[in-house]
């Protein structure tokens, strides 16, 4: 698998000779174009400083007493600390982002814009991350800077969420209450289905129904411009 291909996840890594990283995001360098990882070493004194690599060197192997072994390991049992979030977030960065689902049982990932395989993933994709987008998007904005997203995720990101919002408002509009409770608010499938009386298959199908239309939304504006913003995966046997 070629390194750009891999996933570089937010969270603690180790490196080969035992270094322990924290791995806060990846970018785009703004001149070649390339990916980079955004990472700060581990720190008992609390005194932490940014670091970038190109994600080709993060990804790429080592050779230790003949054997190839990964540069660095992802240490999934160890979680970020109060002090090293706030850290992130005081400095502009995002905060690790949480793998889109219903349930409980997360797993971190360095978000991808307008990289799904499908219009419904892709409109899923969009609906599940509005609000950590708006946010960032106005952070940006008020800012003047660049900082928790680069400046292509930054147009991609509102020009999305400027569709959705549009399309809540008007075409998508039986579903703008829904979307505002489980999206904006947080409110859980179950918690929905508890305040409204209803049982969650009901709840789960009115959110496929939302990302299915939706998803034609995206489709219609595609055609329309001439673009494609999604990514379809390559067919192995081809």
């Amino acid at each position: 698998m070629e390194s750009n291909d891999k996933r570089v996840y937010a969270g603690y890594y180790k490196r080969y000779d035992g270094q322990l990283i924290y791995v806060i995001s990846t970018a785009k360098d703004a001149d070649t174009g390339e990916d980079t990882v955004i990472y700060m070493p581990y720190s008992l004194t609390k005194k932490y400083g940014y670091f970038t690599m190109s994600k080709r060197s993060f990804c790429e192997p080592v050779i230790i007493d003949g054997k190839e072994v990964p540069k660095y390991r992802r240490q999934t049992q160890k979680t970020p600390s109060a002090d090293v979030l706030n850290t992130v977030k005081a400095t502009g960065f995002r905060g690790p982002i949480r793998r889109p689902s219903d349930d409980d049982d997360y797993d971190l990932y360095v978000r991808r814009y307008q990289s799904s395989p499908t219009y419904y993933e892709y409109a899923r994709d969009i609906c599940k991350n509005y609000k950590k987008d708006i946010e960032a998007i106005n952070e940006c904005i008020k800012l003047k800077r660049y900082l928790s997203i680069s400046k292509e995720d930054f147009y991609k990101a509102h020009e999305d969420v400027k569709l959705l919002k549009s399309s809540i408002a008007t075409r998508l509009k039986e579903y703008k209450e829904f979307f505002h409770e489980h999206f904006v608010q947080g409110i859980s499938i179950r918690k929905y289905a508890e305040r409204h009386g209803i049982n969650r298959g009901s709840v789960e199908l009115i959110q496929k129904k939302l990302f299915k239309e939706f998803a034609a939304i995206l489709y219609e504006r595609d055609v329309s411009e001439g673009k494609t913003r999604i990514k379809p995966k390559k067919n192995k046997n081809t």
